[in-house]
C-alpha cells in the first residue's frame, strides 16, 4: 500500500481559513464603517437643507404672507453648508421645500484587498421653511 505525500495541505487549509476570517473582519469592520457613513450622509444633508430653509424670501413673506424659500440664497447656504461638510451634492429649492441629496466616498480597510478600495455612499434630506409656531387656545 502506498502512502500519499500530504506534506503541505495543513498550509493550503490555514491559508484558506485567514484569508476568509480576514474578509469576514472586513465585512464587519468595513460594513460598520459604511454604515455609520450613510447615517452621517443622511445628517449632513437634512442639516444642509434646514440651512437653506432658512433662507426667506422677505419680499413674498412681506408682500403676500406666504413663506417662501429665497431660491438663490437658499443654494447658496445649502452647497456651503456641504462644501464646508466635505460632501459634494445637488441642492432643489420648491417654494416652500428644501431637498438635499449628497454623496461621498468611502474608503476600506480591510475590502481594499479583494478589490473594493471605496463605497460611495448616498443621503437624502429635506426641510420645510414654516412661518413659526402658533398657539390655539391660550
Amino acid at each position: 500500500m502506498t502512502r500519499r505525500d500530504e506534506r503541505g495541505s495543513v498550509t493550503v487549509v490555514v491559508v484558506t481559513l485567514t484569508f476568509a476570517l480576514l474578509m469576514l473582519g472586513g465585512l464587519v469592520f468595513d460594513g460598520g464603517r459604511i454604515i455609520t457613513a450613510q447615517h452621517q450622509a443622511d445628517a449632513v444633508a437634512q442639516a444642509a437643507a434646514r440651512a437653506s430653509a432658512q433662507q426667506l424670501d422677505e419680499g413674498s413673506l412681506r408682500g403676500s404672507d406666504q413663506v417662501i424659500i429665497d431660491r438663490v440664497a437658499g443654494e447658496r447656504r445649502a452647497y456651503d453648508y456641504l462644501r464646508d461638510a466635505g460632501y459634494t451634492g445637488t441642492v432643489t429649492v420648491d417654494a416652500a421645500v428644501a431637498s438635499v441629496t449628497v454623496e461621498r466616498e468611502q474608503t476600506t480597510s480591510l475590502l481594499g484587498l479583494i478589490g473594493f478600495e471605496s463605497i460611495t455612499v448616498h443621503g437624502e434630506g429635506s426641510a420645510r421653511a414654516v412661518r413659526g409656531i402658533t398657539r390655539e387656545g391660550g
